[in-house]
């Protein structure tokens, strides 16, 4: 991590949880837990968060991981397809995110407010189709839980940064 304060621009928060959202929605749906309505939502909320922290001068890597948000979503009827072109397009995002806060406290941030909006997302969806495996929820849970430690850590090690 160049510097402390990195990891409080807004940039950097909106790439990281749209990547943790991306990398939820690719697990899912490679898992094939849910139909293509739960691929849909998840690349559009992590569109719609990232897009702002790709646009304020972002690198190639935030645009591209954008692109192969498009193209799962073209593509949902090949569900595999689809699960990996959104974990592709994670990884890219998690690059950028990582060029401008550092990789460990991206990691961290990405599994955290990842973790807890694709529970969340998935969450509800189980008030659309209530026989869906609780599995998923228990390990998205248990993601957030260990983003959010490690976002600790990240905080107790650098201490919280100045103005945010």
């Amino acid at each position: 991590m160049s510097e402390p304060t990195a990891i409080a621009q807004p940039a950097f928060l909106l790439l990281a949880w749209g990547a943790g959202l991306v990398f939820v929605g690719g697990g899912v749906t490679v898992r094939r837990i849910v139909g293509p309505g739960f691929t849909w939502l998840t690349a559009a909320v992590a569109a719609l968060v990232s897009l702002p922290g790709a646009l304020s001068g972002g690198s190639w890597w935030a645009r591209g991981g954008l692109l192969l948000l498009a193209v799962a979503v073209l593509w949902t009827s090949n569900r595999a397809f689809s699960g990996i072109m959104l974990l592709a397009g994670g990884v890219l995002l998690i690059v950028e995110a990582s060029q401008i806060g550092g990789v460990g406290p991206a990691i961290s941030a990405a599994a955290a407010l990842g973790g807890v909006t694709g529970e969340m997302l998935l969450g509800h969806w189980y008030l659309i189709d209530p026989r869906l495996p609780r599995s998923a929820l228990r390990f998205l849970a248990l993601t957030g839980i260990v983003g959010l430690l490690s976002d600790a850590a990240v905080l107790a090690l650098f201490g919280p940064p100045e103005g945010g």
